[in-house]
């Protein structure tokens, strides 16, 4: 089935920043520091808060993996307005879970091989160039509205079991090489969740600060500050 966030999506007209003056009455604009993006519904008009949205597809070379994933941090801030320390958390997020989407979902490279440091090495570059492994992709979705970032990754292995990883925390697992991972991403994302097959990964990141967009605008005396509309009843009088 098709993906939750792109499911039952409406034809997207996207407003470049210099024209949104047009749908801002008066003084708004300049209590509002935000670029609004129009959406045009086949329904209705209406202002949406909807601001990008991204599909990529990577192979299983590992070389791509930081760029890739400071690209998608670098997305996420600019469209979410997170801070530097949140975008280095994204990053770092990402980093694992694409890593982990290509080594342990498309290549099936078991964590426990890590132990053996280059049969682990080995084994993964063997595999990304035999089938059915050299074949698999992953496929990043991102979506990115006022109030959130959401963000998934999604291999084509086999899948797993989540609830079967164990939990690093605890004492007997400190020496277990596999659960840091998504340890670090639970640390750095509201939710964190995963499909039945354990294929695809769900990262959601909430913005701290959300900017308001009002649902609908109507005209100058709804959207303008008290103070404006004092200054227009003090005009009248005059």
């Amino acid at each position: 089935s098709d993906p939750q966030l792109l499911r039952n999506r409406a034809p997207v007209k996207l407003v470049p920043p210099h024209q949104t003056r047009s749908f801002l009455a008066g003084d708004v604009r300049d209590h509002l520091n935000y670029s609004f993006f129009y959406i045009e519904s086949c329904q209705e008009d209406s202002l949406m808060q909807i601001l990008h949205q991204s599909n990529l597809t990577i192979s299983n070379d590992l070389g791509l993996v930081s760029e890739t994933a400071q690209r998608i941090a670098s997305s996420a801030r600019t469209f979410c307005r997170f801070s530097d320390r949140e975008e280095f958390h994204i990053f770092i997020s990402l980093v694992e879970a694409i890593n982990n989407a290509i080594v342990h979902g498309n290549l099936e490279v078991d964590s426990q091989l890590r132990k053996e440091g280059v049969l682990y090495e080995s084994t993964i570059e063997k595999r990304r160039n035999c089938a059915p492994f050299n074949e698999r992709t992953v496929k990043l979705r991102c979506q990115y509205t006022a109030e959130q970032a959401i963000i998934e990754i999604e291999n084509e292995g086999p899948g797993f079991d989540a609830s079967s990883v164990p939990d690093p925390t605890l004492e007997e697992n400190l020496e277990k090489p596999s659960g840091r991972g998504l340890l670090i991403m639970r640390s750095y994302f509201n939710d964190l969740s995963f499909n039945e097959t354990g294929t695809c990964l769900r990262l959601v990141k909430n913005v701290i600060h959300p900017v308001k967009i009002p649902q609908q605008l109507t005209s100058e005396q709804e959207l303008a500050p008290k103070s404006l509309a004092k200054r227009q009843r003090l005009s009248a009088h005059h």
